[in-house]
């Protein structure tokens, strides 16, 4: 059973895989992504942008913001359905995926019918803003 036991409590590990969970769970990865992204850009960098989180209606957004005014943004948000969904700032969705308990027994997003580690979720949703030339 690829990891898991026989006896596995499932219902324990898919309550702690909730929407709510794995949401705030991402919150606080993306965070950190942030904080690494801000300490890697140099002097220069610095001085012209940076890139933050801020509560947004529903969710969050993870911006790039530049002392001329300039800003890029994704929006994280949680469905009715119950699935996590990542929009650009126009609107345009990024990704959605529901959280669920997979045969390792780990927690993961199913997006696209394929479930994905949350730092996977992260690249997805966060590359083109971080490493994007605006």
């Amino acid at each position: 059973m690829n990891g898991t036991t026989e006896n596995f409590d499932w219902v324990t590990a898919r309550n702690e895989c909730s929407i709510r969970n794995v949401f705030e769970t991402l919150r606080l990865q993306i965070e950190n992504d942030i904080k690494i992204m801000n300490e890697s850009l140099l002097l220069n960098q610095k001085k012209r942008y940076s890139y933050g989180i801020a509560a947004a209606v529903g969710g969050f957004t993870v911006f790039l913001e530049g002392v001329a005014g300039s800003r890029h943004s994704v929006l994280f948000s949680i469905t009715e359905k119950g699935s996590i969904l990542v929009r650009t700032e126009e609107g345009e969705p990024v990704l959605e995926g529901k959280p669920t308990v997979c045969d390792d027994g780990k927690c993961r997003l199913k997006i696209e019918g394929r479930e994905r580690e949350l730092w996977h979720v992260r690249k997805m949703a966060l590359e083109d803003l971080f490493f994007h030339t605006y």
